[in-house]
């Protein structure tokens, strides 16, 4: 060990609160606070490109599909009654998934395990059955909108 380091002290050894534990005695007495380094920002690295640079393409063009944003004159809320009116039970099933998962949440507050675990497999299955509802109406929807073309 060279001369300018005080070995490290051990538990019978009482070491004062102000001095630290990590740096050589030479370096706690020459050791200064130093100001930071000024920053200066970095003119030398590219700017990121703007939008107008980014070359972007349309969207594919799908046959027989239509994009089922707001159709004008459409509003948010219009939208949504339509869109339950075309499948009711991927609301229902997220209404259900939500309820669930707020009793499941409130069981692991009230720390009644057993409901907890029985309510969040609850919730997988709703959630399942919501994504079942979903993909379903789909293919529903589809099959309609293929009989309407034939």
């Amino acid at each position: 060990m060279p001369d300018d380091e005080t070995p490290p002290p051990t538990s019978s050894q009482k070491v004062p609160e102000n001095e630290f534990l990590y740096l050589p005695t030479s370096a706690r007495s020459a050791a200064a606070p130093a100001a930071p380094a000024a920053v200066t920002p970095d003119t030398t690295s590219p700017t990121p490109p703007s939008d107008r640079d980014m070359f972007h393409l349309p969207p594919p063009k799908i046959p027989g599909f239509t994009p089922t944003s707001l159709q004008e004159g459409e509003t948010g809320y219009e939208k949504i009654k339509r869109k339950t009116g075309e499948n009711p039970f991927v609301p229902a099933g997220a209404l259900l998934t939500a309820g669930v998962l707020c009793v499941g949440l409130w069981t692991m507050k009230t720390k009644n395990r057993s409901l907890s675990q029985k309510m969040m497999r609850a919730r997988v299955a709703a959630q399942g059955a919501t994504i079942a509802a979903l993909v379903g109406g789909m293919m529903w929807q589809n099959r309609d909108t293929d009989s309407d073309q034939n």
